[in-house]
């Protein structure tokens, strides 16, 4: 079957515990998370994917000390306002999954703006999302079917997987290919759970600060080296 790849997908992982091995505290481990975003959206690029998904902020991270919640932000704010991030939006597209409510305003702002000036670009489609949940999504595209549903716009018996799909956040994007996790962590981690049902899976150790072109090209070598079965099976068994 094709393996072709059009949706790359990563859960970038293991900023803080790269930063402890290092000597750092926690904040330097994502400012150098955060650098290593721009290396990966070129090197995405270069290698002809269309779609890249970038798990940013969870709905989850809430949860973390105050002060680090904070660092986060503006560690945002300063991203979306670099200039090579900036540079590389006048052929890119910048997408978001997930609900801008409770970022910081001014943050929410910038971001919306970049959603908006970029929408006509070819360049790689950049989905970020910030202040998602795989679960949330879902409910999301389920409540939005229940409203059609009352106002009389769709049947019961007219609900499908398309459907659904078609009130995800970004239906145009297609389901993920291959999903990459940083950090060793064996677990998905509530992220694009409609996307992934039959997504190829790479768990490196390697912490996300340090993965670059070398451990991108690696990766993608694995996966062109499989065969995608989709639940069928394979040629000759």
């Amino acid at each position: 079957m094709n393996n072709g790849l059009r949706h790359l997908a990563i859960i970038m992982d293991g900023n803080g515990r790269w930063a402890k091995t290092h000597g750092y505290i926690r904040s330097i481990g994502h400012r150098e998370g955060v650098k290593n975003v721009e290396t990966i959206i070129d090197e995405t690029y270069s290698h002809g994917i269309e779609f890249l998904s970038l798990y940013a902020f969870s709905t989850e991270n809430w949860l973390r000390p105050k002060d680090e919640v904070s660092y986060l932000m503006e560690l945002m704010d300063k991203f979306i306002s670099s200039k090579s991030l900036l540079k590389s939006l006048k052929i890119h597209r910048l997408v978001v999954s997930g609900c801008l409510e409770g970022i910081p305003a001014n943050t929410a702002n910038k971001i919306t703006n970049l959603v908006a000036q970029t929408q006509n670009n070819k360049g790689l489609v950049i989905n970020m999302a910030i202040n998602y949940g795989g679960r949330d999504e879902i409910v999301v595209a389920a409540k939005a079917l229940a409203q059609d549903a009352l106002d009389g716009k769709i049947l019961p018996d007219e609900i499908t997987e398309t459907a659904l799909h078609d009130r995800t956040y970004n239906a145009f994007i297609p389901n993920i290919d291959f999903l990459i996790r940083t950090g060793g962590d064996h677990r998905i981690s509530n992220f694009m759970l409609w996307r992934i049902a039959y997504s190829e899976l790479y768990i490196t150790p390697t912490m996300w600060p340090d993965f670059k072109a070398k451990q991108l090209k690696q990766a993608l070598d694995d996966y062109y080296s499989r065969e995608r079965r989709y639940g069928a099976l394979g040629a000759g068994r």
